[in-house]
């Protein structure tokens, strides 16, 4: 069974063995992050994040709680903070409330005069923006932390730090680990959760965490944190339900013949109960206007969980689209991953279900998944990042075949001895180089492209690439003008970035300079795009990672 192959490869990982695996995992996931957020690296979402948070902390510390909601239009003139709302990403609790502990560290750092621009917003500043982010990375590495923890409980040792390895070093996950925003943290709270139902529901084998409430109310909180952060984590509310219905029927088929249904499932009711009542509990404490003003809360919820069929220009497979459909996630997913990722964990789902005695293991993992996948894949709205969820899941796998394949090599060396002090080098050596590639790769891990699929190049032709990043033309306009910016107009199809040299403009005919995003290129017809730049000469681009993300075009001749 599973159970007898975590025993014969590294252990079951109880005890001091697993936090030390989750310190040490956890500590490699910050690092790469960490330099992730110190870089400035600003997409399209994030001030307006920075926004809510301030209104949200504001509402908080005023005590106007009704007012606590990611709702709120920005720009209001004081005073006028509640009185209008609009459809947003919601709830939007815990970036927010990650967002409030930043504005805390920033406005002490303020004070003490250790940031540049310190005289600015915390919604305006660079190091305001850094402070969101590395709040975030800190988060999303504690939560990879405490996924180390729970899968060594839940499958192994080997299988914990391998796929923890994977969460913390994959340049996608990294890169949405350090952006203010929503999506790994709903990843990382609703996966890291299920394996903690998992465990609790005692699934697909038992273990001595089943049925235990300290457990259980920490898969709630976990589960609660992904709904709190944006309502696509109700979708894993799915997986939760499914394995409610496994565990159920086990223990009425396991029961003795003098025990009923309902007796049987006592300890499940109770589990249950414990699940419920933490998640309650933590969206009653921290959704402040869910109970302050709950009808037009829910209102705003609801308008908000429309947004997933209202659609968005994408680029899908050379064609601008509203609707790239369900094979979407089907080709952006492997392009996000590292070759490593892509083969081992196409080969861990063949390995995991072509075997008995791990059936069970890959069962709960598609359990995880696939509800998940339908559904992001069904929406009108569909964005690479949106599958990061399906990515945890799939580094999990990859954990969770690792002993099956390690056992494999060790028989055919023919030693059945405790590992040797090489052994473990070559592991360590293995997992070292995950986090030199992830450092190497960091703060550019949101333009990194599958080099086995053709990269950057076979990306710009398959799916959108840019969420705002590097889209400041400040440096190539100044260099231009020789830092005289007097009179100077640019445009672009959103606000560029930081623009300190010259002003936005509106017409793109009259405006001295056209600054093209690479987003704007992917979805702009040729002919429109000539037009555009008909008689301006080229006089700048930024390149990140091989991919031309901004070009600049100076005044017509």
């Amino acid at each position: 069974m599973v159970g007898e192959d975590r025993e014969r490869v590294g252990g079951t990982g109880t005890g001091r063995g697993a936090m030390w695996a989750g310190l040490i995992v956890g500590t490699a996931a910050l690092v790469p992050r960490l330099m992730t957020a110190s870089h400035d690296l600003l997409t399209t979402d994030e001030n307006v994040w920075r926004m809510r948070t301030d209104r949200f902390g504001d509402a908080v510390l005023s005590g106007r709680f009704g007012d606590a909601s990611a709702s709120l239009v920005s720009g209001l003139a004081d005073g006028e903070a509640g009185t209008a709302k609009a459809v947003a990403t919601m709830p939007g609790v815990v970036p927010m409330w990650l967002g409030v502990m930043a504005r805390g560290v920033w406005s002490v750092g303020r004070g003490l005069g250790l940031w540049a621009g310190s005289d600015s917003t915390f919604v305006e500043s660079p190091s305001g923006l850094n402070a969101a982010q590395a709040a975030v990375a800190v988060f999303t590495s504690v939560l990879v932390g405490v996924l180390v923890i729970l899968v060594a409980r839940w499958l192994g040792l080997l299988p914990a730090v391998v796929s923890g390895l994977l969460v913390a070093t994959e340049p996608f996950l990294v890169a949405h680990g350090a952006v203010f925003h929503t999506d790994e943290l709903v990843a990382l709270c609703g996966v890291t959760g299920l394996v903690a139902c998992a465990l609790a529901f005692g699934l697909p084998h038992r273990t001595p965490w089943r049925g235990r409430p300290l457990v259980a109310g920490l898969a709630g909180a976990l589960l609660a944190g992904a709904v709190l952060t944006k309502l696509s984590g109700v979708v894993l509310l799915v997986p939760a339900a499914l394995l409610v219905v496994w565990a159920a029927v086990a223990a009425v088929r396991a029961r003795a013949p003098d025990v009923s249904p309902w007796a049987a499932v006592g300890w499940l009711r109770s589990t249950i109960g414990w699940l419920v009542g933490v998640a309650v509990a933590v969206a009653l404490v921290s959704y402040p206007a869910l109970w302050a003003d709950p009808a037009e809360e829910l209102r705003l919820l609801n308008n908000s969980a429309n947004l997933a069929d209202t659609g968005h220009i994408q680029f899908f497979l050379g064609e601008p689209t509203e609707h790239p459909g369900p094979a979407y996630y089907f080709v952006a997913l492997p392009l996000r991953v590292t070759p490593w990722f892509l083969v081992a964990g196409v080969a861990a789902g063949a390995l995991l279900w072509a075997r008995a005695a791990s059936r069970g293991t890959a069962l709960a993992l598609a359990i995880m998944a696939v509800p998940y996948m339908v559904a992001i894949s069904a929406a009108s709205k569909q964005f690479d990042r949106y599958g990061l969820p399906v990515l945890v899941v799939g580094a999990l796998a990859i954990g969770a075949a690792a002993p099956v394949v390690v056992a494999a090599v060790r028989k055919r060396i023919g030693t059945d001895e405790p590992w040797s002090r090489r052994q473990l080098m070559f592991g360590r050596a293995v997992g070292g180089l995950l986090v030199v590639h992830a450092v190497v790769v960091a703060p550019w891990g949101i333009a990194y492209f599958n080099p086995l699929l053709g990269g950057a190049e076979t990306a710009e032709r398959a799916i959108l690439v840019g969420w705002g990043e590097e889209y400041d033309a400040t440096e190539i306009v100044t260099r231009h003008r020789r830092g005289d910016c007097d009179g100077v107009t640019v445009a672009g199809f959103a606000a560029v970035s930081a623009l300190g040299c010259g002003t936005p403009a509106i017409d793109w005919d009259t405006a001295d300079y056209v600054a093209l995003y690479i987003a704007e290129r992917q979805r702009m017809p040729d002919d429109d795009e000539r037009a555009l730049v008909r008689g301006r000469p080229l006089v700048g681009e930024h390149t990140v990672q091989g991919i031309i993300y901004l070009q600049v075009y100076g005044p017509r001749r």
